[in-house]
Order: C-alpha cells, then structure tokens, then sequence
C-alpha cells in the first residue's frame, strides 16, 4: 500500500475491509486515513519492525475524534520508538478513542517532557468517547521527565475497558499518578478484568 493507494482505493479502511498492514512503511500511512468524526478499522497482516522510525502518536489533538479499530491479529509490533516533544500523550495512538485488539508490543521506547505517557495512549479513551482493549501485551520502557501519568498501557483511562491485557514496562519518573497498567483512573467507567 502505497500513500497514494490510500486515497484511491473505495472500500478501505471499513468493518467490511480493514486496511491490512505488512510493512513498516505501511503502519506509517495510518494517521494519513483517520478523518474526525469516523471510525478507520486496521489489521495486522504480518509482524511489524519499527526500527528506525520516529513515532508520531496517531491521535494527539483535541477534541480527540478520529475513532480507530486495530485488530494485531495476534501478531507482534516490535521498536516502537515515539519521543515526540511537540504533542501530549505520548504513546502509539495518542488518546485511544476506539479499539485495540489481539496485538503484542515488544522492546517499545516511550521518551516524552509532556504529559500523559504509556506504551498504547497518554489517555484510553476520554469522555464521550470510549475504547476497549482486548488481549493487548506491552513490553519496553517508559521514561517521563512531565512525571505525572504514565502508565503501561495508558497514562490516563476514562471510560475504557481493559480485559486479557498485561504489561512489563520500566517506567523512569519522579511524578505522580503512576502505575503498571494505568498511571490514573479518571473516575468514568474504567473496567480492568484479568
């Protein structure tokens, strides 16, 4: 898929046919598909290898409307690296208002002076606008000089459910409202089963 085929195929992006993903270059096109106010549907088709790119969390900006659902399909992203300085939540998506499935995250690299971190969001989820996060596993390390939410998966949940997730994250911080799955609950619907 190249950048252009993006906008010039019907059809993609949809419940009915995802965009599959087999290529690093690939997974760089996502943030080119979102539109505000719709939902984009992703899968893995393949393993990815991020080495060598710089990350650009996927949806950093309010109002945060550009809905995502990402199916790994059980299939790994390794070398994640985002140290982006210029947006908040610093992560994979930003703020995760969507879905986020059957996916592993290995060797991942979360450097951020801005607040909200984790290895999947800075927030899952935030209100009026839910996510779910289903069989999700991260691995790496996180490390936040902002030092106030940073989390694993996320720094901040807010009406998000969490089932079948796991996280081994090194988080490096001398802030607050810090922890292994999520740094802070927001107090809207946060469900974390198993």
């Amino acid at each position: 898929v190249s950048q252009m085929s993006i906008t010039t195929y019907e059809n993609k992006g949809t419940a009915e046919k995802p965009w599959v993903i087999m290529t690093p270059e690939q997974i760089q096109y996502m943030g080119d598909d979102l539109v505000a106010g719709e939902c984009r549907y992703f899968k893995l088709g393949a393993n990815i290898d991020m080495t060598g790119i710089e990350w650009i969390q996927l949806n950093p900006d309010s109002p945060f409307d550009k809905q995502i659902d990402f199916d790994g399909d059980n299939h790994t992203i390794s070398n994640l690296t985002c140290s982006n300085s210029i947006k908040d939540y610093t992560s994979f998506f930003g703020v995760l208002y969507g879905k986020c499935k059957n996916v592993k995250f290995v060797n991942a690299t979360i450097n951020t002076d801005k607040k909200g971190a984790g290895i999947l969001g800075g927030y899952g989820g935030t209100s009026g606008k839910p996510c779910e996060v289903t069989n999700v596993h991260v691995q790496g390390t996180i490390t936040s000089t902002a030092g106030t939410n940073v989390g694993g998966l996320f720094g901040t949940a807010c009406e998000c459910t969490i089932t079948n997730c796991s996280a081994d994250v090194v988080i490096s911080t001398k802030g607050q409202m810090v922890g292994g799955l999520i740094g802070a609950d927001a107090g809207l619907g946060v469900t974390i089963t198993n």
